[in-house]
C-alpha cells in the first residue's frame, strides 16, 4: 500500500456539543429530544442573564484545541456563555433555557450540560501559561415562562480536570486519524476501480458523466432514466471514482422503497471496491426482533445496557468488516446481546456508503447531526418522483386525541401533574385546529410540559416495585413522539403549511406541509452535491419547484434503452373513470369487456391498475359475474411482507397459463417491482390517477394559487401521472421484455397529457374494442 499523501490530508471541524454528546457521555440518548425553546428566546434569555453579570465576567468567549500532523488536522472550538479568570480561580459559567420544570430534567440532560462546562475549562487550562488553583463550573437554567433563573455550581481540581481533558482529546484525535488513514487507502483503491460490464447500456455513460461532474462541482443534479437503465449502478459508480478524488467524504445512496436498497447494494456488490464500509441503515422495527410484536421498550431492554464506550468498541470491530447490511448488523446485536439500531447510529459518520431511506438524511428528526458534521456526504436519490411527498410526511405532524385522553384515564390516580397536563392537551385537541401561527404556537408550552412528565414518569419507572403496564408505557412513547416531532415541525411556519382536523385518527389536529421546498433547502446545505434521479421527473420545472433545487440544477432526460417497438401503448377512449361516469350503469360492465378482450387475444399474466382498493373490489365482483373463468388474483390490502411476496411469486412462477392482477394504482405494487420477461406482459391501467377531493386537496390548490403556479397541474394533474406513469414501467424491464400498456380513460387524449408523454410511448387512441383487439393481435404477431 502506498504511503499517505500529505497534500490530501482531511481537516476536520468538532463543537463543543458534537464532542460531548457523541464520544463523552455515559447516555446513549442525551443527544435526542427538543426543549421547545425557539432559536430567538433562547438568545434574547442568554442576552437577558448576561447582561445581569458583573464586568469581570468575560460574554461568549471563543476557545478552541488543534491538532495538525501529517495524517490530519482536527479542530475543536466552543464559545463559553461565560468565563472569568483571576489568579485565585477559573469560572466557566453556561446558560441553558427550559420550558420545563428543573427537576423534570433527565440525568443524561444534566450530564450533558455539566460536561460542556467541563469541556470549556479543560480547553482554557490546556494552556501552559495559565494556571489556577481552582476551578468553578457554574449552570444557570433560565426557565422561559417564568424567566426566572436557578443556578447550580461545582468545584474541580484544575489538575484533574486538565489530565481528563487531555485524555479524552488524545483518544478522539486517534480516533479521527484511524478515519482519515483508512479514507486515504479507500481513495488509492478507488483510483483502479473499473466498471464491472464490458460497455455501458445506452444512456448509461452520460449518466455517469453527469454524475460525476455534478459531485465534483459541488451541484445539484437532476436525471430522467426509464425503467431497465441501469440507474443504480450508473449512479454509483461515478459517485465513488469522484469520492477517491476526495471530492466528497461519504455517500448516502437513499431511496423510498426497500426494493430501491436492495438494488443499491446489488450494484455495490457487482462493484466489489476493496476496503469499503458499506453501512445499510433500517428502521428499529426491521431491525430489532422483539419490536414488531411488543415494541421498543428502551428503559426495560436487556439489549440497551451496554455503555457508550462498549458500543463503540463494538462498531470499531464491525468496520473492519466493511460490509454492514442488516443481516450483518442483526447477527453482531445478537451476538454481543447489544441493540442494533444503537449499534448502526454509531457506526454511521465511519461508512463510506450508507444506503438507507431518505429519511436518515433529509428528516432532521432522523438525521445525524454528528454525521454531517464531520463529513461532506453525496446524495444519490432514486425514485425520486415519490421524494415531495415523501417530505411532505417527513415535515408534516400530527396530534391525534386517543393517546393524551389514553394517558389521562392512565395516571388519574398515580401521576396528578401528568394527568393534568394531559387533561390541558386533550381538552385544546378538541376544539378546532386554529389558522393563525401565533395561535398554533400557544400550544409548545404545554406540550413541551407534557413531553418532560412523561419522560419523567418512564424513567421513574424503571426502579418502582410495581412498574409501568405496557399499554401505559406504550402510550407514553407514543405520545412523546409525537409531541417532539411537533414541536420541531411547529417552529417558524409560514404559508406552506395548513392545521387541519387529523383525519387520520378521527380526531385531533394534524399539520400539514404543502411544500417541502424552503425545508428541503436547509436539509440540503450540509451535502457535498445531490443527484435526483427516477423514471419519471417530468415535467422537470415541477419537480424542482417541490423540491427546492435551485435554477443551476443540471438537468439530463435520457431516452429507453430498450427498442421503441417491444412496448405498444394504447388509449382507450371509450370510457371514463371520472367519479360521475363510474356511476352509470354499463361502467363496470364495459370495463369487463376490455379485460375480456385483452386476455382472450394473448393469455399471459396481465395487471389491472384500479383508482382505489374499493374501486378494486367492485371491479373484481363484476368480472367474477361477467366471466368467472378469469385466474383474478387481487392484491392485498393491508398485509405482511410475506403475503405481499406470495401475490408476487404467483406471477413469477412458469407455465401456469397466465393471471390477471388486480392491483391499486399508487401503491406499493406500483413501482420497484421488477417481473421480467413473462412475468408480465402487460398493465391495464384505469384512470389518471388523480388524488381524491379533500380539505387538503383544497389547501394545496390554494397554495400553489398563491405562489403563482398553476394550481390544477401542480396539486393534481401531475402527482396523478406521476403513478400512471410508474405502473407503466413495470412492464419493459430488459432488453428481451414486450408488453403493452392499455391507458384506459378518455382523458389520456386530451392536450394536458399529452405533453407528458415518454417519448418511447408513441400512443394509439382506440375508440372500440374491436380497435383494440386489432393493434393488440398486430403487436403480438410482430
Amino acid at each position: 500500500m502506498a504511503g499517505l499523501n500529505p497534500t490530501k490530508r482531511p481537516r476536520y471541524q468538532l463543537g463543543v456539543t458534537q464532542l460531548v454528546s457523541w464520544f463523552l457521555t455515559t447516555s446513549l440518548t442525551a443527544e435526542s429530544g427538543d426543549d421547545g425553546v425557539s432559536a430567538r428566546e433562547g438568545m434574547a434569555a442568554h442576552q437577558r442573564v448576561q447582561r445581569s453579570w458583573p464586568e469581570s465576567i468575560q460574554r461568549e468567549v471563543r476557545l478552541k484545541a488543534i491538532h495538525d500532523s501529517e495524517i490530519c488536522r482536527l479542530e475543536l472550538s466552543g464559545r463559553a456563555d461565560g468565563l472569568e479568570a483571576t489568579p485565585e480561580r477559573l469560572r466557566i459559567l453556561e446558560i441553558k433555557t427550559l420550558r420545563q420544570p428543573l427537576e423534570t430534567l433527565s440525568p443524561a440532560k444534566t450530564e450533558l450540560h455539566w460536561l460542556q462546562a467541563r469541556v470549556y475549562a479543560g480547553l482554557w487550562l490546556l494552556s501552559p501559561s495559565l494556571d489556577v488553583p481552582s476551578v468553578e463550573l457554574e449552570l444557570h437554567y433560565v426557565d422561559i415562562a417564568t424567566g426566572s433563573v436557578q443556578s447550580q455550581r461545582l468545584t474541580e481540581d484544575p489538575d484533574v480536570l486538565r489530565g481528563w481533558f487531555v485524555s479524552q482529546w488524545e483518544r478522539i484525535v486517534a480516533q479521527f486519524e484511524t478515519l482519515a488513514t483508512h479514507r486515504q487507502h479507500r481513495n488509492e483503491a478507488l483510483a483502479s476501480l473499473s466498471f464491472p460490464f464490458p460497455q455501458f447500456r445506452e444512456g448509461q455513460r452520460d449518466f455517469a458523466r453527469a454524475v460525476y461532474r455534478s459531485l465534483r462541482d459541488q451541484g445539484m443534479l437532476m436525471v430522467e432514466a426509464p425503467t431497465g437503465s441501469g440507474k443504480s449502478l450508473a449512479a454509483l459508480f461515478p459517485a465513488l471514482k469522484a469520492m477517491g478524488d476526495a471530492h466528497a467524504d461519504q455517500i448516502f445512496y437513499a431511496s423510498t422503497r426497500n426494493a430501491g436498497q436492495r438494488s443499491a447494494l446489488e450494484a455495490l456488490q457487482q462493484l466489489a471496491p476493496t476496503s469499503l464500509r458499506v453501512l445499510q441503515l433500517q428502521g428499529m422495527e426491521k431491525l430489532c426482533p422483539g419490536e414488531a410484536t411488543a415494541g421498543c421498550q428502551p428503559e426495560r431492554c436487556e439489549r440497551r445496557t451496554l455503555t457508550r464506550a462498549q458500543l463503540d468498541t463494538l462498531a470499531e470491530g464491525l468496520l473492519e468488516k466493511y460490509w454492514m447490511d442488516s443481516d450483518t448488523l442483526i447477527a453482531e446485536a445478537q451476538k454481543s446481546a447489544c441493540c442494533p439500531h444503537q449499534l448502526q447510529s454509531r457506526l454511521q459518520p465511519w461508512a463510506d456508503i450508507l444506503v438507507g431511506d431518505v429519511n436518515y438524511i433529509l428528516n432532521p428528526l432522523l438525521r445525524s447531526d454528528f454525521n454531517v458534521s464531520i463529513n461532506r456526504p453525496f446524495l444519490l436519490a432514486d425514485e425520486a418522483h415519490n421524494l415531495p411527498d415523501r417530505a411532505r410526511q417527513m415535515f408534516s405532524a400530527e396530534l391525534p386525541l386517543d393517546p393524551f385522553f389514553a394517558i389521562e384515564q392512565l395516571s388519574k390516580t398515580e401521576n396528578k401533574a401528568l394527568y393534568k397536563a394531559a387533561r390541558t392537551l386533550r381538552r385544546r385537541l378538541e376544539h378546532p385546529p386554529p389558522q393563525d401561527p401565533a395561535t398554533l404556537s400557544a400550544l409548545s408550552p404545554d406540550l413541551q410540559r407534557f413531553i418532560a412528565l412523561a419522560e419523567q414518569q418512564l424513567v421513574s419507572a424503571v426502579d418502582l416495585l410495581e412498574p409501568l403496564t405496557p399499554e401505559f408505557a406504550a402510550q407514553l412513547r407514543h405520545s412523546i413522539q409525537l409531541g417532539r416531532q411537533w414541536l420541531t415541525q411547529s417552529r417558524d411556519i409560514e404559508a406552506d403549511f395548513v392545521c387541519l382536523p387529523d383525519t387520520l385518527h378521527g380526531k385531533g389536529w394534524g399539520l400539514q406541509c404543502l411544500s417541502p421546498a424552503h425545508r428541503l433547502q436547509t436539509s440540503y446545505k450540509p451535502l457535498a452535491g445531490a443527484c435526483f434521479f427516477s423514471a419519471s421527473l417530468s415535467p422537470p420545472d415541477f419537480f424542482c419547484q417541490l423540491l427546492g433545487l435551485p435554477e443551476t440544477t443540471q438537468r439530463l432526460r435520457l431516452n429507453s434503452p430498450f427498442p421503441v417497438a417491444h412496448l405498444r401503448t394504447l388509449i382507450y377512449t371509450a370510457t371514463s373513470l371520472r367519479l360521475r361516469d363510474r356511476q352509470q350503469a354499463t361502467h363496470l360492465n364495459d370495463l369487463c369487456a376490455l379485460v375480456t378482450a385483452v386476455w382472450q387475444t394473448k393469455p399471459g399474466n396481465y395487471w389491472i391498475f384500479t383508482p382505489s382498493f374499493d374501486y378494486l373490489a367492485q371491479l373484481e365482483a363484476a368480472l367474477h359475474r361477467a366471466n368467472p373463468d378469469l385466474p383474478l388474483i387481487s392484491q392485498p390490502r393491508r398485509s405482511s411482507l410475506k403475503a405481499r411476496q406470495d401475490f408476487l411469486d404467483q406471477f413469477l412462477q412458469q407455465g401456469k397459463g397466465g393471471k390477471l392482477g388486480l392491483v391499486c394504482l399508487g401503491s406499493i405494487f406500483t413501482e420497484s417491482i421488477d417481473l421480467p420477461g413473462e412475468a408480465l406482459i402487460g398493465v391495464i391501467i384505469l384512470g389518471t390517477g388523480l388524488p381524491q377531493p379533500s380539505a387538503y386537496q383544497l389547501a394545496l390548490q390554494t397554495h400553489f394559487a398563491d405562489t403563482g403556479l398553476d394550481a390544477w397541474r401542480y396539486s393534481t394533474l401531475l402527482p396523478g401521472w406521476q403513478k400512471v406513469v410508474q405502473a407503466a414501467g413495470r412492464v419493459i424491464r430488459n432488453e428481451h421484455d414486450r408488453g403493452v400498456v392499455i391507458l384506459a380513460d378518455q382523458r389520456f387524449t386530451q392536450r394536458d397529457y399529452a405533453t407528458l408523454f415518454p417519448p418511447h410511448w408513441q400512443p394509439t387512441a382506440c375508440r372500440t374494442l374491436d380497435e383494440i383487439k386489432t393493434q393488440l393481435t398486430r403487436f403480438w404477431s410482430e
